[in-house]
């Protein structure tokens, strides 16, 4: 059985995963017209059971990656 505070970290976990992709998002729109811009992206892990999840933000480096397109970036910040 789940203890509380387990369960706290959990939603805690997901929280702050939850910030970094809004934040990551804003950051993609303050610099939306910036030349050569990478967008970033939140890469989201599974912990083991009962540890939450694990968040880590990244600029993507794929060829032809540069830029961020507005409509994604508002699904991006509805989805987080």
């Amino acid at each position: 059985m789940r203890t509380m505070s387990a369960i706290s970290s959990i939603a805690q976990s997901g929280m702050q995963a939850a910030q970094l992709r809004l934040a990551s998002s804003a950051h993609n729109v303050a610099n939306l017209q910036t030349p050569g811009f990478q967008r970033q992206q939140v890469q989201q892990q599974a912990l083991p059971p009962q540890a939450g999840v694990q968040a880590q933000a990244q600029a993507q480096v794929q060829p032809g990656s540069e830029g961020t397109e507005l409509n994604t970036e508002a699904v991006e910040q509805i989805s987080a």
